[in-house]
């Protein structure tokens, strides 16, 4: 789609210098039109461009005047190509093609150190994709090794958070080996910098396992007092958002339920009552009408019961149906129970082996340990398999147990579908409505007590950091 050529006016900008622009590559960030040619005939550009520009689709209350709706055309295109150049620039890091992302910087369309709309540098895009040779391009057109930039995460509440990185932090967080030493052999990155968050990229390297980035990076304390705070902010928010729902949830039950009951509906019936206090006299005549027919409606009820004794044989056939559709669902019942019975003592028996398993290999090393002197297995290969043991019985066999009780809920959805049909599936239905809402409050609760546990545990690990900087 052509974009059309803005109107030549007086107060219109002049438009850029293109005398410098080379014909690019067939690669282009739009697929319908040229880049080169967009670039020559939309004014108002901004070169290089050193970050995102953002669009703005607001307008005005009153109708502008035809220059002013022209002027904001032009620079609305212009915005538009500038974001266009820096799509196509990042799609140019990502797929590898280091001429052209040289030509871009060297033509002046972009600066070495660009952002993206999510606030990423073009050294972080290359760190991401993990290309060596781009690097060595963007820092030899200029790109600052110790920017910062945005680069997504995720943390321990499963939350996309925004984080602020070093392309030498960023690739130590992704376990990048080979990254690291060039960025801080041959470009002097520092590893001393300390994120937003007080994370430097040897805990960044040791938070995520990876070893060979920690013995390589030089030892350092720093940022410790930050990440405390940053722990503390994360998880107390992470608390604060639980005892909001928890709060709301409380305030209508306590609140706004016994207002509405002993307020809201007395007041808007009595209110509804006096708008229609006329028709009170017309509501006592047919209420009297009512009663003098009285004596003709229980006759009219009892001629209905002896019409529906007279169709008792009718119902007694189909209550018999009913009751042999039942008898006949019941084999398939039981072998639904027997099966779910079957693999939780499946799942019991395998947990009861693995533990009588460990148990062996624990004595087998430590009788080894003792006849060979510690020569061959170290006292911290029995302390392992100590804490095997102790993991199998206190934690693998309590989950196994639990994720066997998780299956009763499907099993009993088939039983009373089975039983019952339609009805059955909608008392389960309305019966895990029911334990949903019972356990919502010990859930959201539970999450209170993980958010407090991964704090100590978190603070715990700083404190150890302190003490040895590359503890994993």
């Amino acid at each position: 789609m052509t974009l059309p050529t803005p109107p030549s006016t007086s107060d219109s900008p002049p438009l850029p210098d293109t005398s410098f622009i080379q014909p690019l590559p067939t690669y282009t960030a739009t697929a319908q039109d040229d880049l080169e040619a967009r670039i020559e005939r939309t004014p108002g550009l901004e070169l290089p461009i050193l970050q995102t520009p953002t669009l703005d689709y607001s307008r005005p209350h009153n109708p502008p005047l035809k220059t002013e709706q022209a002027d904001d055309a032009a620079n609305q295109d212009a915005r538009t190509l500038e974001r266009d150049i820096v799509l196509a620039f990042f799609t140019a890091i990502r797929s590898g093609h280091n001429d052209l992302v040289s030509q871009f910087v060297s033509r002046g369309l972009v600066s070495p150190d660009v952002t993206n709309s999510g606030g990423e540098t073009p050294l972080l895009a290359a760190v991401c994709g993990g290309n060596p040779p781009m690097i060595s391009t963007l820092v030899a057109l200029g790109a600052s090794v110790n920017a910062y930039g945005t680069s997504y995460s995720v943390d321990s509440g499963r939350r996309h958070r925004r984080l602020r990185r070093t392309p030498l932090q960023l690739a130590a967080q992704q376990g990048r080996l080979a990254l690291v030493k060039v960025l801080v052999e041959d470009y002097g990155a520092d590893d001393g910098l300390v994120a937003p968050d007080g994370y430097i990229a040897l805990r960044l390297a040791a938070k995520n396992g990876h070893r060979e980035i920690v013995e390589y990076l030089p030892a350092r304390r720093a940022g410790v007092g930050l990440r405390f705070k940053t722990i503390v902010r994360d998880e107390w928010e992470v608390v604060l958002s639980i005892l909001k729902k928890l709060g709301h949830v409380v305030k209508f039950f306590v609140w706004r339920v016994p207002f509405f009951l002993l307020y809201t509906a007395p007041r808007g019936l009595c209110k509804s009552a006096w708008r229609r206090r006329h028709r009170f006299g017309a509501w006592c005549k047919r209420a009297a009408k009512g009663v003098i027919k009285l004596p003709s409606r229980i006759l009219k009820f009892l001629r209905e019961v002896l019409k529906a004794l007279k169709r008792t044989p009718e119902f007694v056939k189909r209550l018999a149906q009913a009751a042999l559709k039942f008898l006949k669902a019941i084999p398939g019942v039981v072998k639904s129970v027997l099966l779910w019975v079957g693999g939780g003592l499946k799942t019991a028996g395998k947990a009861v082996l693995h533990i009588f398993a460990l148990c062996a290999s624990l004595i087998h090393t430590a009788v080894l340990s003792v006849l060979s002197f510690f020569r061959g297995i170290t006292p911290k290969d029995v302390w392992d398999g100590i804490c095997y043991l102790v993991k199998a019985i206190f934690v693998e066999a309590p989950l196994a147990l639990i994720k066997f009780l998780g299956t009763f809920g499907e099993m009993s959805y088939k039983v009373l579908a089975a039983l019952f049909g339609v009805l059955g599936k909608v008392l389960w239905y309305i019966a895990q409505a029911i334990l949903y809402v019972i356990t919502w409050t010990p859930k959201q609760l539970w999450r209170c007590v993980k958010a407090f546990g991964r704090l100590n545990r978190k603070g715990f690990n700083e404190i150890m950091a302190l003490i040895d900087p590359k503890r994993m």
